[in-house]
């Protein structure tokens, strides 16, 4: 049993006349203008200029901040054939970035004395480092131009300006309050900024100035500015949308051999290509350039014209993207083991740790505690930590930490994200210092966060046609999320455990002939098991998405969010007990005394064993979260009375059959009256030895003869002395119906007819009813 992480909101109901001015507008249906409406999209303008943006969606790049100042020096540079250095991110939006950068001074403006640097994260650390400007400055640089950095280099930038060595800095990261004396500093949310789009990538940023400078925009680097825009997660609106959609085109039919070569060492079909290719497939293979060796190769690998250069670098890149899987998987496992549940904030270190996958491992963590995590990885030989954090919505990491920015070494990032170093022997006391900003900015009473929910769809009616249409609105992402669903009108056919390690759930939904999977990636294994033993109760919601495997299409759904309430019933009914059902823990009830002694040798160290009529009459309550029934009650009633001596959170159901009942029938009138008519005549019948024949001549059950004998035996008709049966005359009438033993047989007829041989969700809805 378990909750969602989101509310579920819906939107408040559109307008109808609205709805249906816009629809006849702009063609679109109903639900699509309701989701653009919801987005703020009112007019037939805006949504025309959304639905297909086209250059006029491009701002004038010379309305940034300092552009006219960069675009100077850099002519000037290549002019004079200065020595230029363009300062790059290890990152996809840095290597994007930087090529965007190289490709627009050294082929398309001619620049000869042109190199590109990319820091190593293990060496050299995020942003701006000393020692590499030195070494710049030594090698007769005359020009730097960073790209997705710089914003925080005060100190690298003012002696390289103090060593005749120009900067311009191009960057998109959040502001400190102090700024670099740089030449120019080019950045869309730059103070007083006429540029009307502040949430650009770095590549975004790198376009603009190559448009800037070349005079038009680049058709032929779109594909560089979208890769970088959604691998570092901007706003998919205004501005980027239209970078992100055109670049798309051209990733799809690139002929850059890098990304030729990237395609098929990842088995990825440039006719699907989205921008879910880019966030799962294309931006982790090339991030596990920086985050497991140097991600120069990956500059080289978008720019180069060498087939043969670019299959030997996507072959590197393949492998080390399949290392850093494993290493991500074995270290957030340690981390999680470290995890204070007492802390708002999870700030973990261990020397030894890769620091390349330190950020996918905090966003594992942020997304099994909920909680905002920072991962440190300690140099015992240096005496420094390295890490990344990730945050949740509502608490702004970046702020949390800026008060403390002089406890270290290096700092950036923004409110969802950061990356640091600071001296191990600091950790403690900025740990501290980070749980108290978490307590001045109130995390613990963040409400869960809100997830909109756009309509309910019937599953029914779910097909590829219809997504393709919703995809109108993509491409999705960061302030543009793919429209979340609720679905009616279904049954789960199977829940199955799919993937390497068997974390991720698949539900097969029913709808009429209609058949749809729908997916989770994020839930952890034990709550995928659990859906998966009873995947009635899950609740969900979704985005649409279309599956496409062996050359067919079908519709699927892509789990958001998933509740889990109530108590997780398992069935494992049986006509035989066998030794397997008794290894687990939990509380056994039992029934029948009888069946707990035959039981009780194979029952496991952790279990328990009860009785269910000594339960009811001490009235106990059990504690035990896991309950097992095991053989079936006499009537509903004792159930009830035993279920409401519990609160379990899962419900093992054997219900093995001590007697079988229910199959063979109650006997009818005539049955009786043949063996009234047998038994009058009789004054001495040995029932040991007769009993098999007298049940083959009246064609009755063994089990059921003897029942008609108790029934007689209650009202007087027969006697029955040392297992000798004599009939007696009794006057009077008699409504066997009303004797105890016709009475429990029918209680016994109900049980097992409700608990044996019923469906298991009719079972399952019984025994949930009775438990709530």
């Amino acid at each position: 049993m378990f909750k969602q992480k989101y509310q579920w909101k819906k939107y408040p109901p559109a307008d109808s006349s609205t709805v249906a001015k816009l629809k006849q507008e702009t063609g679109l249906s109903d639900l699509l203008v309701k989701i653009l409406l919801e987005r703020g999209y009112d007019s037939p303008e805006k949504i025309k200029q959304f639905i297909q943006p086209d250059e006029t969606s491009l701002a004038d790049p010379n309305l940034m901040h300092d552009m006219d100042k960069a675009c100077q020096r850099i002519q000037e540079a290549i002019v004079n054939n200065e020595k230029i250095v363009i300062y790059g991110d290890y990152d996809v939006d840095g290597i994007t970035s930087t090529a965007i950068m190289y490709e627009t001074l050294a082929e398309q403006l001619g620049a000869a004395n042109i190199s590109y640097y990319i820091p190593d994260r293990f060496k050299d650390g995020y942003g701006p480092n000393m020692d590499v400007y030195h070494r710049l400055v030594e090698d007769g640089t005359k020009l730097i131009i960073t790209v997705d950095n710089g914003v925080t280099g005060n100190e690298e930038v003012k002696y390289a300006q103090e060593q005749g060595v120009d900067v311009v800095i191009t960057d998109h990261h959040e502001l400190p309050p102090e700024l670099p004396e740089a030449t120019a500093i080019v950045h869309p949310r730059y103070p007083e900024s006429q540029y009307p789009f502040g949430y650009l990538s770095g590549a975004g940023v790198a376009f603009k100035v190559a448009t800037a400078l070349l005079g038009e925009v680049p058709q032929d680097m779109l594909d560089l500015a979208a890769l970088g825009t959604v691998a570092d997660i901007m706003p998919l609106v205004k501005e980027n949308r239209a970078l992100v959609k055109f670049g798309l085109q051209l990733l799809k039919m690139t002929v850059r051999p890098g990304l030729q070569a990237l395609y098929k060492t990842a088995k990825i079909d440039p006719t699907t290509i989205d921008e879910q290719t880019i966030g799962f497939e294309l931006a982790p293979r090339l991030n596990s350039l920086g985050r497991m060796a140097n991600a120069t190769a990956g500059v080289e690998l978008l720019t180069t014209f060498d087939d043969q250069r670019a299959g030997e670098i996507a072959n590197q890149v393949e492998k080390l993207n399949q290392t850093r899987k494993t290493l991500v998987a074995a270290e957030t496992e340690t981390a999680l083991k470290k995890v204070d549940p007492a802390q708002d904030v999870n700030i973990i270190w261990q020397s030894g740790w890769n620091e390349g996958i330190s950020g996918i491992v905090a966003g594992r963590l942020v997304e099994k505690t909920g909680k905002p995590t920072i991962i440190f990885s300690v140099d015992e030989d240096t005496g420094l930590a390295k890490g990344s954090g990730r945050s949740i919505e509502g608490f702004d990491l970046y702020q949390a930490l800026l008060p403390f920015k002089d406890l270290m070494e290096n700092f950036g990032g923004h409110s969802m994200a950061c990356g640091l170093s600071i001296k191990a022997d600091r950790l403690e006391d900025l740990a501290a210092k980070v749980e108290k900003e978490a307590a001045k900015q109130n995390i613990s009473a963040l409400p869960a966060p809100k997830l909109e929910i756009a309509a309910a769809i019937d599953v029914a009616k779910l097909n590829v046609d219809f997504i393709k249409e919703i995809n109108q609105l993509a491409p999705f992402g960061e302030g543009n999320p793919a429209p979340v669903f609720k679905f009616s009108d279904y049954q789960i056919d199977q829940a199955k455990a799919i993937g390497k390690n068997s974390d991720y759930l698949r539900l097969t939904l029913k709808a009429g002939r209609n058949k749809v999977n729908a997916i989770s990636f994020s839930l952890d294994q034990n709550k995928v098991q659990e859906v998966v033993a009873d995947p009635q109760l899950a609740e969900f919601v979704g985005s649409l998405s279309i599956n496409r495997w062996r050359n067919t299409t079908s519709p699927q759904i892509i789990i958001q969010d998933l509740s889990y309430q109530g108590i997780q019933i398992i069935d494992q009914r049986t006509q035989h007990l066998v030794p397997e059902l008794f290894a687990g823990s939990g509380a056994y009830i039992f029934f029948d005394g009888k069946i707990l002694k035959q039981i009780k040798p194979y029952l496991g160290d952790a279990a328990q064993a009860f009785v269910a009529s000594e339960l009811i009459a001490d009235q106990a309550e059990l504690k035990n979260k896991e309950l097992v029934l095991v053989d079936a009650p006499e009537s509903i009633e004792e159930l009830k009375a035993v279920l409401d001596l519990t609160d379990p959170e899962r419900l093992r159901v054997i219900f093995y059959p001590k007697k079988e009942v229910y199959l063979n029938g109650m006997p009818g009138r005539q049955d009786f009256a043949a063996l009234y008519r047998f038994a009058a005549g009789q004054t001495n019948f040995d029932l040991r030895k007769g009993l098999p024949a007298l049940a083959k001549r009246l064609n009755l059950k063994r089990e059921q003869l003897i029942f008609m004998l108790q029934v007689f035996f209650e009202v007087g008709f027969v006697r029955i002395e040392r297992g000798v049966l004599s009939g007696r005359k009794v006057s009077g009438h008699f409504d066997l119906k009303q004797t105890a033993a016709y009475q429990k047989r029918q209680q016994m007829m109900a049980a097992q007819k409700k608990l044996i041989y019923s469906s298991f969700s009719a079972l399952r809805e019984f025994l949930q009813q009775e438990l709530n």
